[in-house]
């Protein structure tokens, strides 16, 4: 399972990369995936990014 975040749709999982790869390449022109360390994550965090995107 692969887990994403966009600020648009929050929280997302795919059930593989080729799924993910084809839904980015449908949904957006341009798009750069980045991995979500443990450090990006709490600058994100910090951040508020993630308001209102808390998962279930």
């Amino acid at each position: 399972m692969i887990s994403t975040f966009t600020e648009q749709d929050g929280f997302y999982t795919f059930k593989s990369w080729d799924d993910l790869k084809a839904i980015c390449s449908m949904d957006y022109d341009e798009y750069e995936l980045v991995e979500l360390t443990p450090e990006l994550y709490n600058e994100m965090l910090d951040a508020g990014v993630f308001e209102g995107h808390e998962p279930g």
